[in-house]
């Protein structure tokens, strides 16, 4: 018998008059039998005993094949056709609304997403580049023959279309850069004048190379021109107009080039340059330099302070592009050796020259000092940043003036925020602070511009609890956190609306016995309808599903346990936790690397459907002792 899966948006829907709610389920069970695609149409009429009814706009039915139809609750009872239900199999379906004519409903084609993967498939011990697409098909190995060793770092390009990786393929011991659409096309070396024993980025772990946000350039470190010196250069995704952009370094070396960024509208490359200094041994202090991409030539500019400040503390700590690729704000000690604080730049003017490079946060005291991070809103208007006395934002276009609006409200001593955040369409300010209560980090949210505008937003949690960790609805409506708020020692999740004023709602699964949310692996699904979420339990994993509203009792997509080691949430070839979406664009699928069993099975990439309970093996077979070592998606 075919099977289907119904989902009913938020809560099961039922008639006040009990003959309809026989009429919803046969309609149900005739959809079912007879295979209807994808979506029923809008509206679904059907006459029956002198009265007209409509069936819920939004139902949708699929026949997955996996999971046996649900029955809803007040229809349970219900084992075997009535004539009633009969008659309700005489179905008229108008798309589009209104009366009319029935049209006849179209199944959609759904066009499967490339996830790019290393793994020792072929060759134990021997990682190479793939590309699959996410239903398993296609399978295509990107990375040329290898002369010794691994595919090193890769990276896909914002567009999703090609992908950069380091490997030795060309010259013995060297580590190049390559790029190669994810079809497995146009490869083409890109890296030059790399001398014996040299690699991109020797020493600098992934960050080491940077994709144009237009995804047309790359920026990258090697040591090409000086051994054992990295410097920065600039090549197109083809390969061609490769020139260095880093300034004078000396030899030896008196200034190393580090980590990169592009602006976002691909014009500039900021970059930290690490000025070596001798007091007795090597200090390393850091400034922030911008090479104009417009303009030929090596035009780095220095944005921020002189590299070679009065305290051997002194350095820039974290830089950040407005928006609008106008300015870099940076935390630094250019001022204090014993105070971190806020700056903002222009893009590509000399900070010795330039006017407009000036120190935004308030005026600190002895002892205090800013936190280590900051974040523009999107219209590049507002500075975010943490203070010692709270949570303030700075109006970068109506002062000039050190200043800014606390709108957590000053903290009293010994009080902290943790952690804090935009919302998506940066209406409000989410952190996570000890404001109320000593050493218990609660959730809370303020206006950005508005002082003292705080609403706690957690319900009272348990002695010793914390809210862990938060994550904005995509549209900015709701917030889900983690927190071990009803049951000692169990962390669980839960939503609230962002604006405070409703209880929250957990939606997670209630008998977390022995086990416990994952406190940084919850994800939104892009459409903002769904929540996946890690529970562990000892030395096993599972991913399960809920919708937000808590309504809908939370799923485990991946059926079997998986190991605790498996990769729900984050890019393992960068070894961190990383705010990337796993999920598919058409919010259906999730990606994930996994093992049941990590003494015998390796890790493999699999596809959970969030309307099933088995993922879907994509990577295929791999070599005894193999397995995926990383992804990206």
């Amino acid at each position: 018998m075919p099977s289907a899966n119904v989902r009913w948006p938020g809560k099961a829907y039922a008639s006040r008059k009990p003959h309809l709610n026989l009429i919803y389920w046969y309609i149900w069970q005739y959809a079912v039998y007879r295979h209807l695609p994808t979506k029923v149409c809008s509206r679904t009429y059907f006459w029956l005993i002198g009265e007209v009814a409509t069936f819920p706009h939004n139902l949708i039915i699929e026949n997955t094949g996996e999971i046996a139809m649900p029955v809803p609750h007040h229809l349970a009872a219900l084992r075997k056709p009535s004539i009633l239900g009969v008659c309700a199999l005489f179905i008229l379906s108008a798309c589009g609304g209104g009366g009319g004519s029935g049209g006849s409903t179209t199944t959609t084609t759904r066009t499967p997403e490339t996830v790019v993967f290393v793994a020792d498939k072929q060759t134990a011990g021997t990682r190479e580049l793939y590309a699959v697409q996410d239903d398993g098909s296609g399978l295509v190995k990107l990375s040329s023959t290898l002369l010794s060793g691994s595919v090193g770092m890769f990276k896909l390009s914002p567009d999703k279309t090609k992908v950069a990786y380091t490997a030795i393929e060309d010259s013995a011991g060297v580590a190049d850069l390559y790029v190669v659409n994810v079809d497995g096309t146009n490869h083409v070396k890109v890296s030059q004048g790399l001398g014996p024993n040299a690699d991109v980025g020797q020493g600098y772990g992934a960050d080491a190379f940077w994709w144009s946000p237009d995804s047309t350039r790359l920026v990258y470190l090697a040591d090409a021109d000086i051994d054992e010196i990295q410097e920065l250069y600039l090549v197109n995704a083809d390969g061609s107009d490769h020139h260095k952009i880093s300034g004078t370094v000396g030899s030896p070396a008196v200034v190393r080039i580090g980590e990169a960024r592009w602006s976002p509208d691909s014009r500039y490359v900021a970059y930290y340059v690490r000025t070596l200094t001798r007091t007795g041994y090597i200090v390393d202090r850091f400034a922030i330099n911008t090479h104009d991409t417009t303009i030929g030539g090596r035009n780095s500019v220095r944005v921020s302070g002189s590299a070679i400040m009065t305290t051997v503390s002194a350095s820039v700590q974290e830089m950040a592009w407005s928006p609008d690729s106008t300015r870099i704000g940076y935390v630094s000690y250019e001022d204090s050796g014993s105070m971190r604080e806020i700056y903002i730049a222009n893009a590509g003017e000399d900070s010795g020259l330039s006017t407009g490079k000036r120190r935004v946060n308030i005026p600190l005291t002895s002892g205090q000092s800013c936190f280590f991070r900051l974040y523009w809103s999107g219209d590049s208007r507002y500075l975010l940043y943490y203070a010692t006395p709270g949570l303030y934002t700075h109006d970068t276009q109506n002062s000039t003036a050190r200043n800014g609006i606390n709108i957590s409200g000053t903290l009293a001593a010994g009080r902290s925020i943790d952690r804090f955040a935009w919302s998506p369409d940066f209406s409000r300010v989410a952190y996570t602070s000890t404001q109320d209560i000593a050493g218990q980090y609660e959730l809370y949210s303020a206006l950005p511009d508005v002082a003292a505008s705080s609403v706690k937003l957690n319900a009272p949690l348990l002695t010793n609890a914390r809210v862990n960790q938060f994550y904005w609805s995509p549209d900015s409506s709701r917030l889900a956190y983690v927190a071990d708020q009803d049951t000692v020692g169990v962390t669980e999740a839960y939503t609230v609306a962002a604006a405070g004023g409703g209880a929250p709602v957990k939606v997670s699964l209630d008998n977390l016995t022995n086990s416990k949310v994952e406190a940084f692996s919850l994800s939104w699904s892009p459409d903002g309808q769904r929540i996946a979420y890690e529970v562990r339990n000892g030395d096993q994993t599972g991913l399960y599903v809920t919708t937000p509203d808590g309504n809908s009792l939370a799923h485990n997509v991946t059926g079997a346990s998986f190991a605790v080691n498996s990769r729900f949430f984050y890019r393992p070839y960068i070894n961190e936790y990383y705010t990337y979406s796993p999920w598919s664009t058409d919010n259906r699928y999730f990606i994930f690397a996994g093992s049941t069993d990590p003494a015998t099975s390796p890790h493999l990439l699999y596809r959970a459907d969030v309307t099933a309970s088995q993922p879907l093996n994509i990577t295929g077979s791999v070599v005894a002792c193999g397995g995926v070592n990383s992804f990206d998606f």
